[in-house]
């Protein structure tokens, strides 16, 4: 299908000047979704975070806070609320956190739910600038805290927002975050991106997507994972560099900036003992192999593919799929001229030990990977 055509600043009338100023054009109010400006705002502050680690609220801004807030009780509520001792600021920030990554993990439950047939997306669903924001808060949230230490002392060695487990939903922490929440909004984004009309939000667009890139793969690197969890990791990262680089020339490599993980190496209290080791390995191993097998896929012949996927499928533990990007294999029965598998990767629901999407009907002309 043909490309919008994106309308540049040189080329707008008077009529799509006046709709922008007013907001009444395709997307304009779409421009003001909180989540964009806060999105904005968390990036900036990461940044300034790292060239300021001593940073607190001022004690004016929390007076102001607490002033605020007095005013809007009532005396019989305030009276009260003397007599509590408030949750201390950790558990406060942590409990913010949690409840910001469950709502956003109930949204995109509700979108997959009863979507996912027969290992395809049964839905037409385009991520646009207010999706890519939503995910981009929770992901810049997971790395400004985390690891943060709980209390000022931090006797009791607690962090705010630690790497936790890959299923625990009660002590949901980074890996619980990057598996099930982000590897289902990246489900989600396979199903479409919006096309906009206007440069502006076009450029807007592409800039969140870069920002998601980046700053996932930094979380992915600075998470410890246990050996258990490394083939989910790295379905998780060959999906975030497929899905959020989808709209990309298709036979372009994919470059990472030099320094794409600086500000981690200024936080020495935030960087995970592997962190080099993962960095390294996500430069020049994953990225590479990843640039390989989109050249190969979108310049070899279908029916080359096919030869190699009839003879290799049974053996192979990665395959690509569209609409569902890169999955793992479980489990896999040859039925006749198709195969029946069970497949996996991150943002499907959990069975027993494995985010798992059961009953896919394989053809042989099904991609391998080639990992």
């Amino acid at each position: 299908s043909k490309e919008k055509r994106i309308k540049e600043y040189g080329e707008l009338s008077e009529e799509d000047f006046n709709e922008i100023q007013t907001g009444n054009y395709p997307g304009g109010k779409e421009m003001d979704y909180p989540s964009i400006l806060i999105a904005e705002f968390l990036n900036s502050l990461n940044e300034w975070k790292t060239r300021n680690d001593d940073f607190e609220e001022s004690g004016e801004a929390q007076l102001m806070n607490e002033e605020d807030g007095e005013q809007q009780k009532s005396e019989s509520e305030i009276k009260v609320s003397h007599l509590r001792t408030p949750a201390p600021i950790g558990k406060r920030k942590r409990s913010a956190i949690k409840n910001y990554i469950s709502k956003l993990q109930n949204k995109y439950s509700q979108i997959l739910e009863g979507n996912l047939k027969t290992g395809k997306l049964k839905f037409k669903y385009e991520t646009g600038i207010r999706d890519y924001s939503e995910i981009l808060v929770a992901v810049q949230l997971c790395i400004i805290f985390h690891r943060e230490p709980m209390e000022p002392d931090n006797k009791k060695n607690k962090r705010v927002w630690d790497d936790g487990d890959v299923r625990t939903k009660k002590d949901m922490g980074v890996k619980y975050f990057l598996v099930n929440v982000l590897g289902a909004f990246l489900l989600i984004a396979n199903a479409g991106q919006r096309q906009y009309e206007f440069s502006f939000q076009a450029e807007k667009f592409r800039h969140f997507k870069r920002l998601l890139l980046e700053k996932s793969l930094l979380l992915i690197s600075n998470t410890g994972w246990k050996v258990s969890d490394k083939a989910l990791r790295e379905l998780l990262l060959l999906n975030v560099l497929h899905s959020i680089d989808s709209n990309n020339e298709k036979t372009t490599a994919l470059t990472l900036p030099a320094n794409i993980f600086e500000e981690n190496k200024k936080r020495s209290h935030h960087v995970h003992g592997h962190f080099t080791i993962q960095e390294t390995e996500l430069r020049e191993l994953f990225t590479p192999q990843y640039n390989g097998w989109k050249l190969k896929y979108h310049t070899a012949k279908k029916d080359e593919i096919s030869k190699e996927t009839k003879s290799l499928l049974p053996h192979k533990v990665i395959i690509f799929r569209p609409g569902l990007g890169f999955c793992g294999i479980s489990k896999i029965t040859p039925k006749g001229n198709y195969f029946e598998a069970s497949l996996v990767r991150p943002g499907f629901p959990w069975v027993k030990d494995l985010p798992v999407l059961g009953k896919c009907i394989l053809s042989n002309k099904t991609i391998v990977a080639g990992f």
